[in-house]
């Protein structure tokens, strides 16, 4: 409901919170009491569930560019970044390839964290986040919405790399919510099948919540002895 609670959850590790709290207060109605609150449950680890939604992190980047405070309808944050993006989007003639941006203020972002002894790996977007936020005010909001899929969809690949590399398998699915976002799809299936990668995508079966259900009933239906 409240996206900037999140963003403070992505980044009061890597900046002083009294700079922190001044980044933020421009975006919410958030009062000096109630960030003071939100630390102490980070710190206390209190109603503070991990997760490895994709969705979260576009959650944050639309609240860093002040593109939603309070949410009223699903995926509103990453609708609107998504939208943001597009209008930063230039398309090659005829082909509806997307150009890349050229610019390196976000340069090397995010870092991924590569646990090479189990092959697990992280997407750090502190620094990618904080970006967002220090240089919204520079007036190019959609060009930071556009690069902020960029990175995204190469980490998203080097993540596959590491992968591919402790498992030998060359399919990947792109499914999930997040999938349903044009402009990180066609920025990643390119990226993907250039690395040598099998790209699958939901055809018959959506990739949000509808997938999931499904998924559920398959589950049940082979826990029950179904063929």
């Amino acid at each position: 409901k409240n996206p900037v609670r999140i963003l403070v959850g992505l980044l009061y590790d890597s900046i002083q919170s009294g700079d922190l709290y001044r980044l933020l207060k421009s975006l919410s109605d958030l009062s000096e009491k109630q960030y003071a609150l939100l630390l102490n449950i980070l710190k206390q680890r209190i109603n503070t569930p991990l997760t490895s939604s994709l969705g979260r992190i576009f959650d944050a980047a639309a609240a860093a560019l002040g593109l939603v405070r309070n949410v009223t309808y699903e995926g509103e944050g990453p609708i609107k970044l998504e939208g943001m993006a597009a209008r930063y989007l230039r398309k090659s003639d005829n082909t509806g390839q997307l150009y890349t941006d050229k610019s390196t203020s976000l340069k090397n972002m995010p870092e991924i964290k590569h646990d090479r002894k189990n092959g697990s790996f992280q997407i750090d977007v502190s620094k990618l986040l904080r970006t967002l936020l220090t240089e919204k005010n520079n007036g190019n909001i959609s060009r930071l919405a556009f690069m902020f899929h960029s990175r995204i969809a190469d980490a998203s690949v080097a993540g596959a790399d590491i992968m591919r590399e402790k498992t030998g398998i060359n399919s990947i699915a792109l499914s999930g919510g997040v999938f349903q976002n044009i402009i990180l799809r066609e920025m990643l299936i390119p990226k993907l099948k250039q690395s040598g990668y099998d790209v699958y995508l939901n055809i018959s079966v959506p990739p949000g919540d509808g997938g999931l259900s499904i998924g559920q009933v398959y589950f049940n239906y082979k826990q029950e002895g179904g063929d």
